[in-house]
């Protein structure tokens, strides 16, 4: 299984977009693929439900998201 990880950025990205991450556990790096110039969007579900079951994370950008506050477990 794959331990590094990009995606492409929407606008708007929601939980769909990355049912495919929950059965990872050992994802070393997370790391977005953005264009220039554009403000995107991360639910609160994403941050709260899926980024704890990283396990040991080297990599986690979140960097390119209008992000106003974290989860207790991230912060």
């Amino acid at each position: 299984m794959a331990r590094h990880a990009s995606y492409t950025c929407g606008y708007y990205d929601g939980r769909k977009k990355f049912e495919v991450f929950h059965e990872v556990g050992y994802l070393r790096t997370f790391l977005p693929l953005l264009e220039n110039g554009y403000t995107h969007y991360i639910t609160n579900v994403v941050l709260s439900d899926l980024l704890p079951k990283f396990k040991k994370p080297r990599v986690l950008s979140l960097s390119a998201y209008n992000i106003i506050g974290l989860p207790n477990q991230l912060e």
